[in-house]
């Protein structure tokens, strides 16, 4: 059980900072683009675009 909250934990941690980034921090879409490009590639939970 204490496994499953410091999974929940770190989902929420990371989903957090990405929105952080595209609200505060990115100044273009290509930024955000950028980090599509990020998330199809080196995301190993990604399972393509169905």
């Amino acid at each position: 059980m204490e496994r499953k909250n410091k999974e929940r934990n770190r989902y929420s941690s990371s989903r957090s900072s990405a929105r952080l980034y595209a609200r505060e921090y990115a100044e273009s879409i290509e930024n955000i683009k950028e980090l599509e490009e990020i998330f199809k590639n080196e995301n190993k939970n990604y399972l393509g675009d169905e």
